[in-house]
């Protein structure tokens, strides 16, 4: 599909595909380190959060192709009244406003 230059075609929330996860990366870098920093800054400082293993539940929301917002939810067993049971937990969801996004 053709986007127009002054349009924003949004997608998401949907599954990340392997091939955004630089992109996202650097959001998440952008968005919580205190300056200009590698693009992997921030998954290198918080490993357990960036894992691949855990593709199937890490969610974006796309503009024109580009990442503006993530979370990543990770699968837990935990005892509840001595119940095992599987629960989730968001463990990060940065989000640019737009900022320098050039999205057009």
């Amino acid at each position: 599909m053709e986007i127009e230059r002054n349009s924003l075609a949004l997608d998401g929330s949907r599954p990340m595909t392997p091939g955004e996860i630089p992109a996202v990366n650097r959001l998440a870098t952008d968005v919580f380190s205190s300056k200009r920093a590698p693009a992997n800054q921030v998954p290198i400082e918080y490993p357990l959060i960036f894992q691949d293993p855990n593709l199937e539940n890490r969610r974006g929301i796309f503009i024109n192709g580009k990442p503006v917002s993530y979370v990543e939810i990770h699968i837990r067993q935990a005892t509840f009244f001595g119940c095992e049971i599987r629960v989730g937990s968001p463990m990060l969801v940065p989000f640019s406003g737009g900022a320098n996004l050039n999205l057009a």
